[in-house]
């Protein structure tokens, strides 16, 4: 935690800032992490999403009791718990990509020139702006004609 860079598979190491989103977000992730350092007492080396911890609980079984210092080896159990919590709320099974996705569409509103959405793109651990296009920023062809026809028209 608190680092400004994330090592991935690959031994990559990706450089990263919060990019600037709406307040309303920063504010709840800034208070997740100060609960992990202030109340759980989490450190730089802790991760950020970490494990559960279970143990057997006298009369009710396995349950979670606190939270390991440790994260997970991949995404498939974090892709399972944000599905599972939006599902809690009667909302869409969102996933992780869903939020970068989401970043991405935002980036291209915020973004000044390409310069800015490459600095964006590589922030999101991507060399080659191509990748954050071609997996986030999908057009259709139907689409493709709408952008074309209504060029210029400002």
């Amino acid at each position: 935690m608190g680092r400004r860079s994330v090592k991935t598979k690959g031994a990559k190491t990706i450089h990263s800032q919060f990019l600037p989103i709406d307040p309303t977000y920063r504010d709840c992730f800034t208070a997740y992490f100060t609960y992990l350092r202030e109340v759980k007492l989490f450190g730089p080396e802790d991760a950020l999403f970490p494990k559960a911890r279970v143990a057997v609980v006298k009369g009710k079984g396995f349950a979670n009791t606190s939270l390991a210092r440790t994260g997970y080896t991949n995404g498939s159990k974090l892709n399972t718990i944000i599905r599972g919590a939006f599902a809690a709320v009667q909302m869409p099974q969102y996933t992780p990509h869903a939020f970068r996705k989401t970043l991405t569409h935002y980036s291209d509103k915020i973004c000044p020139n390409r310069e800015a959405f490459k600095a964006w793109s590589m922030n999101m651990g991507h060399e080659n702006v191509a990748t954050t296009i071609n997996s986030y920023l999908p057009v259709t062809t139907e689409r493709q004609m709408e952008i074309l026809r209504n060029m210029g028209q400002d």
